[in-house]
């Protein structure tokens, strides 16, 4: 999880609303900017783990198929030598998320 937002907690929040439903996650870097949110498939992880990827559509609010246009809010990143996953990069546009209680 990396948070592009510019507020601090918001990477943090959702790192642990994805722990409390069973997700592995954990913060990246912070870089502000008035970046969109976005969803970084990483080794094709939208095919291994289809209902993933449909979770975190409706939490982030992006939708789409996964694609190499940097400017489509789902990314496809083919890195050879490491493990299927995502990468969320959140935006100005990402919603608050809390942990589930």
């Amino acid at each position: 999880m990396e948070s592009g937002s510019g507020t601090a907690q918001q990477a943090a929040d959702l790192v642990a609303y994805r722990q409390s439903i069973g997700l592995n996650a954990e913060v990246g870097d912070t870089n502000p900017s008035d970046e969109p949110t976005k969803l970084l498939v990483v080794n094709d992880a939208n095919t291994t783990y289809p209902e993933t990827v449909a979770l975190l559509e409706q939490t982030l609010g992006i939708y789409g198929p996964a694609s190499k246009d940097a400017a489509a809010p789902i990314q496809a990143s083919s890195q050879p030598g490491q493990v299927v996953g995502y990468v969320i990069v959140l935006g100005a546009n990402t919603p608050r998320i809390t942990p589930s209680r």
